[in-house]
C-alpha cells in the first residue's frame, strides 16, 4: 500500500521526498519559521486537505488544540510536539449534541442531561462490595476490650455479620445497595423517549439468599409474576418474552406528539471545502496614536501603533537572548506579519549593538521592566526599564517618536524617586532606538 511505501522510505531522506508535494519541499525552510497556527493553515493547503470532507471535524479539532495551546504560553513547534505527545493526541473530538452520532458517557457524567434514546450496555452493577474493592470500616466498638480504642479499622466482610461490628457492617451494606440503585436511577432517567438495556440472563441458584447485582435484580423483576404484595404495581412479567429473552414496554401517550424537530447543528462548509485562509491578507488594523510620526519604518507605521508595539516588545526583553521571543509574541498576537517580524528583530538587534546599550542588556544587573513607583503625593510613575547594579541604578525610557522636552522632566522625576527609594546614585537615559540616539539626563 501507499502507507507501506511511505514508512519503508522514511529512513531514506531521498526516497521519502517522492511522497511529499513539491510546494512543501520548496517552502520547507520558511515553514520551519512560521508561527504554529499559520503553519497548520499552510500545511492544510499544501497537502490539499481542504477537500477531505471526512476529515473536516478532525482538522477543526486539531486547529482548536493548536489555538488553545498558543494562547496559554509562548510556544514554538518543538514545544507543541512535546505537548502533543504527552497530552494533545488524547484530545477527544467535540461534536454538537444535534449531530447524527452516538455519545459515549459514563453515568456520572450524564447527570443532568437528557437524550431521545439511551443505550445501557451493562447493567450488572454490584449491589455489595466485593473482594479487593471492599472498604475499611472505622468502627467505634462498645464492648470490652475493643472499646478502649476510639476508632478501630475493620475490613468490610460478610464475616462481620455475627460480630460486635455487625451494625457498621449492615449500615455499609445499606449504603452500598443505595449507591447502586441510585446509579441505576440516574441511568434510566436520562432517556426522553427510548431506553434500551442489556443485562445478562440468570438462573436462580437453590442456595442463593441475596441478589448480588442490579442485573439479577432486573431479571427477577421482569420474570417473576406479581405476588399479593406487588399486585398494585405493573405486572412486568406480562411484557417479558422468554423465547426471545427480551422485555419490551411502551407508552406512546407519553411521547410528545407535537415535539419540534430541531435541525442538526452542523457547520456548513461552503462548497464542501474546509475553510483555509491567509488572514494577513484580509485583516486591517485601525490606527490611533500621537506616536504615529516615524519616518524610518514605512511599512510597519502604516499598520500598527508603532510606539506602543515597540514598548511592548522591549518590556519583554531582559537580555539580548529575549529579542526573538519578544518579537515572536507580537507576531503570534497578529500585530506583525512574517516579513515585519524579521524587520523588527533586525532593527532591535542593530539598536542593541551600541556598546553602551549592549551593557544594559548583558544580564549583569537586576532588571525591572515597567515597574510602578509611588510618589509622596500618591501618584504612580512607571519607567520603562530600571537596572539595579552593585553600586548604582540605571533608569531608561525608550522613545519612538519625535523628541519632546517633557521627556526630560519625566525621566528626571524617575531618577529622583529611585535615588530616594534605594538610597543609591542613579543614572538616567532617554534612548531612541530608531535613531540610535542616547540622551543622558
Amino acid at each position: 500500500t501507499d502507507l507501506n511505501k511511505i514508512f519503508t522510505a522514511a529512513g531514506d531522506s531521498k526516497k521519502h521526498k517522492e511522497f511529499l508535494p513539491e510546494k512543501f519541499l520548496a517552502e520547507l525552510n520558511n515553514l520551519a519559521e512560521t508561527e504554529l497556527f499559520d503553519l497548520s493553515e499552510k500545511l492544510i493547503n499544501i497537502f490539499n486537505l481542504t477537500d477531505k470532507k471526512e476529515e473536516f471535524a478532525y482538522l477543526q479539532a486539531f486547529q482548536n488544540t493548536i489555538s488553545e495551546f498558543s494562547e496559554k504560553k509562548y510556544s514554538g513547534l518543538n514545544e507543541f510536539l512535546e505537548y502533543w505527545e504527552e497530552k494533545g493526541k488524547q484530545t477527544a473530538l467535540k461534536i454538537s449534541d444535534k449531530t447524527d452520532a452516538v455519545n459515549i458517557l459514563t453515568i456520572h457524567k450524564s447527570k443532568g442531561l437528557a437524550f431521545d434514546t439511551v443505550i445501557i450496555p451493562y447493567t450488572n452493577f454490584n449491589l455489595n462490595h466485593k473482594g479487593n474493592n471492599s472498604p475499611i470500616l472505622w468502627s467505634k466498638p462498645d464492648k470490652a476490650p475493643f472499646n478502649t480504642i476510639d476508632l478501630l479499622p475493620v475490613k468490610y466482610s460478610s464475616n462481620l455479620a455475627k460480630t460486635i461490628f455487625r451494625t457498621d457492617y449492615f449500615n455499609e451494606m445499606l449504603y452500598s445497595h443505595t449507591d447502586a440503585l441510585n446509579l441505576i436511577y440516574v441511568a434510566f432517567t436520562r432517556a426522553e423517549e427510548t431506553l434500551i438495556i442489556f443485562a445478562p440472563e440468570y438462573k436462580k441458584q437453590k442456595k442463593e439468599k441475596t441478589i448480588p447485582d442490579t442485573g439479577k435484580a432486573l431479571f427477577y423483576a421482569v420474570t417473576q409474576k406479581n405476588t399479593a404484595e406487588r399486585e398494585r404495581g405493573i405486572n412486568l412479567n406480562e411484557y417479558y418474552n422468554p423465547d426471545t429473552k427480551t422485555f419490551e414496554i411502551s407508552d406512546n401517550s407519553a411521547i410528545q406528539k407535537n415535539k419540534k424537530i430541531q435541525p442538526e447543528d452542523k457547520y456548513i462548509y461552503p462548497e464542501n471545502k474546509y475553510p483555509n485562509n491567509n488572514w494577513h491578507k484580509k485583516l486591517s488594523i485601525k490606527l490611533s496614536s500621537e506616536d504615529f510620526f516615524i519616518e524610518s519604518i514605512e511599512k510597519i507605521e502604516e499598520k500598527v501603533n508603532y510606539g506602543t508595539l515597540m514598548h511592548g516588545i522591549f518590556q519583554e526583553i531582559i537580555t539580548e537572548k529575549d529579542i526573538d521571543k519578544a518579537v515572536d509574541k507580537k507576531y503570534i498576537d497578529g500585530l506583525l506579519n512574517s516579513e515585519e517580524k524579521q524587520t523588527v528583530k533586525q532593527k532591535i538587534k542593530n539598536a542593541l549593538s551600541d556598546e553602551k546599550v549592549k551593557s544594559w542588556f548583558d544580564g549583569t544587573c537586576k532588571v525591572l521592566n515597567e515597574d510602578a513607583l509611588l510618589t509622596e503625593k500618591g501618584n504612580i510613575k512607571i519607567p520603562d526599564r530600571v537596572m539595579i547594579c552593585d553600586n548604582k541604578l540605571i533608569v531608561i525610557d525608550f522613545k519612538f517618536g519625535k523628541h519632546r522636552k517633557k521627556y526630560i522632566t519625566q525621566i528626571s522625576e524617575y531618577k529622583q524617586l529611585l535615588e530616594n527609594l534605594y538610597n543609591m546614585p542613579a543614572e538616567a537615559f532617554l534612548f531612541y532606538p530608531e535613531e540610535n540616539k542616547i540622551i543622558e539626563v
